[in-house]
């Protein structure tokens, strides 16, 4: 973020470990923790969800996408991994479901 421009040097050297304890016990301002969200939704918006995620795994920064259940669907992990089976169901056109308790081959 602060290669990017979306925070200051302040922000960058914050101790972030100790974050929580400093906003209960109010040495930090709720003020200031309402800024650092606003720089941070300013950040994940300049981004795709896809790359946001890259980019966190390239630096091992702990970040998780939500994923919609169309996205799970069409996972290409998932289908590398052959996580789903066809399901015959007569009254639609069929269904997938998640393969459970099978290694994968």
């Amino acid at each position: 973020m602060h290669e990017e421009g979306f925070v200051d040097d302040a922000t960058r050297d914050k101790d972030w470990v100790g974050y929580a304890a400093a906003l209960l016990s109010g040495v930090e301002p709720m003020s200031e923790l309402d800024r650092v969200m606003d720089e941070l939704e300013r950040f994940c918006l300049a981004d795709t969800k896809k790359d946001l995620a890259e980019r966190a795994m390239q630096r091992s920064v702990l970040l998780a996408p939500v994923t919609t259940s169309k996205e799970v669907l069409e996972s290409p992990q998932l289908a590398a991994r052959d996580y789903w089976t066809a399901v015959p169901r007569p009254e639609t056109t069929g269904g997938r479901r998640p393969v459970f308790g099978i290694a994968p081959g």
